[in-house]
């Protein structure tokens, strides 16, 4: 089928169909297709009739040889009603300057407006619009787009690398059903501050290595990457009350989808957030402190690896496991692992420098390689299950490597006597204490026989986050 054909369709689906759940159907009745084979002139354009039924023809502008810097797009070319700009119509156009599109025109194509490097203003006229991928692309120079007033579909890379759009206003006559917004639609631009109102839809890596400084996000699922690489976001809210006087947060949030954000200083929550993925807050060196809900489940992998100035965080209640790798390399001195935790993932708590202490509740039943390797300043390990299982716990709880090659540990370990692992701690020359009770008698929250903590003296600096820097172990290594 041919290129023109397919736009015509998209013209009907978005007029008629209103597939996405925004696109105002208005009273356009039903059409047949009938895109012809040759453009049709009209002053400056060339145009396609994409469909009619008798009573209305409708058409699609295919092209542009005029050089007006302030173009206003006409609503009907002889007598035809303008509806869609088609894919790469304005391309590259050198002396555009700014763009206002009629009501009538409810699709624009794919790289319709792409590197127009001079086009500083774009005016969407009409109540609802689909913008397809890339359709403004690397227009560079552009600063303002007025969104139309009820409802926008904005494709993947559509304002990508659009360095000077600093805002955008979008539409929220009617919260979660008028907006869609692709994969990487704002890519590399400009923003510094937005306000995401409930959408239809939300892609991956939407806002990804951005200016952002700010953002309030109230759709219910941060994607993947959303945020990835905005070197300048310091505050993040999560929640918000929309146009409809609702509030709105979000339940999930993806994978990766603040990480890299070297500047983020401020994360808020909302109480009913259900579910933070792998690598959400990886690698951001400025984070201090951030409070997870109590009902907020952790799963996969990473979530604040190398946040090299994290000092308080919680685990949730919620949480059945702490993921693999989930505070390497932050600053914690101190955790409460919860009751409802069962596994410590692998290499969970590796190379916490201040780490000073931990107890391991008896609801944990297995602690997996490298958990609490290279604490350099834990001193003291409470282990409350006998019967808990530990992956390699020479290494596991190791402070140093000898340079004979010996796993060292710095601290003491407190444990039952008849505990599965004691006489291996001992064969290994670890400071064992045995707890003064059975595993038969109900064990003590607190040991009776463990010498007060003293403040470690060689704890090092972290006022430069440079000075570390933080690799997942690998078995067998």
């Amino acid at each position: 089928m041919k290129r023109t054909k397919w736009i015509a369709l998209c013209c009907v689906l978005a007029c008629l169909c209103s597939t996405a759940g925004f696109v105002t159907p208005g009273t356009l009745p039903e059409c047949s297709v009938t895109a012809k084979a040759a453009d049709q002139a009209s002053g400056d354009y060339t145009y396609q009739i994409s469909y009619e039924d008798g009573a209305r023809t409708c058409v699609n502008i295919t092209g542009y040889t005029g050089t007006d810097p302030d173009l206003v797009i006409p609503d009907t070319l002889d007598g035809y009603e303008v509806v869609a700009v088609e894919d790469q119509v304005f391309r590259n156009h050198p002396t555009l300057h700014s763009v206002t599109l009629p009501a009538s025109v409810s699709l624009i194509g794919c790289n319709a407006f792409e590197a127009c490097t001079a086009l500083e203003e774009v005016t969407f006229l009409g109540t609802s619009c689909n913008i397809c991928v890339s359709a403004f692309q690397n227009c560079t120079a552009l600063a303002k787009v007025t969104f139309p007033s009820e409802g926008v579909e904005i494709g993947a890379h559509a304002f990508r690398g659009c360095s000077a759009l600093e805002s955008i206003a979008l539409p929220e006559t009617d919260p979660g059903h008028n907006i869609s917004i692709e994969d990487c639609a704002f890519l590399g631009s400009g923003l510094k501050s937005v306000t995401i109102p409930p959408v239809a839809h939300f892609g991956n890596e939407v806002f990804a290595e951005s200016a952002l400084e700010s953002v309030v996000f109230m759709n219910w699922h941060v994607s993947e990457n959303t945020f990835r690489d905005c070197l300048n976001l310091s505050t993040a809210t999560l929640y918000g009350t929309a146009a409809d006087g609702n509030d709105y947060s979000a339940a999930v949030i993806a994978g990766n989808a603040f990480g890299g954000c070297s500047n983020l200083t401020t994360v808020n929550l909302p109480d009913d957030l259900e579910i933070i993925y792998g690598s959400v807050f990886e690698n951001c060196i400025s984070l201090k402190s951030i409070s997870i809900p109590d009902g907020c489940e952790l799963k996969g992998s990473s979530q604040f690896f190398g946040c090299v100035k994290l000092e308080s965080v919680n685990i949730p209640s919620a949480c059945k496991s702490i993921p693999d790798n989930c505070f390497t390399g932050t600053a914690i001195q101190s955790i409460t692992i919860p009751e409802s935790v069962s596994t410590i993932g692998y290499s969970a708590f590796s190379q916490c420098p201040y780490l000073t202490d931990i107890t391991i509740p008896a609801s944990v039943k297995m602690i997996n390689s490298y958990a609490f390797q290279d604490c350099s300043v834990l001193h003291d390990v409470t282990i409350l299950n006998p019967d808990c299982g530990i992956s390699a716990p020479n290494i596991t709880f190791c402070s140093y490597i000898s340079d004979e090659g010996t796993p060292k540990f710095n601290g003491t370990i407190f444990c039952f006597q008849n505990s599965t692992y004691a006489k291996f701690f001992q064969k290994y020359g670890y400071d064992v204490k045995f707890l003064d009770v059975t595993p038969s008698e109900e064990p003590s929250e607190e040991p009776t026989d463990v010498p007060p903590s003293e403040e470690p003296t060689d704890v090092p600096p972290i006022d430069d986050p440079q000075e570390y820097s933080f690799t997942p172990f690998q078995d067998g290594v």
